[in-house]
């Protein structure tokens, strides 16, 4: 069910209310949509009615991008002090 959700909250790049359900299903249904890329959930309400959010978000970096800017100025901070050394 969480799969299902997850992949039609991604295709038609919606919000998806779930029906309320218990905290160790809960549980289950953030672990799945944590292996989605664009997907984020989270739990609205109040016990017993408790229920999880699917919903698209695109997002705007890429975490490698960001770690290749940081590789690419660590290069030329140690390439500019190459060139002062010699």
């Amino acid at each position: 069910m969480a799969h299902r959700t997850a992949k039609s909250a991604l295709t038609k790049k919606i919000k998806i209310v779930m029906e309320p359900m218990f905290a160790f299903e809960r549980r289950l249904v953030h672990e799945v949509v944590s292996q989605y890329e664009d997907l984020k959930s989270y739990s609205v309400g109040f016990e017993p009615y408790r229920k999880v959010v699917v919903e698209y978000s695109e997002r705007k970096f890429s975490y490698d991008r960001r770690s290749d800017s940081k590789r690419r100025r660590y290069d030329n901070v140690r390439q500019n002090s190459d060139r002062q050394s010699a």
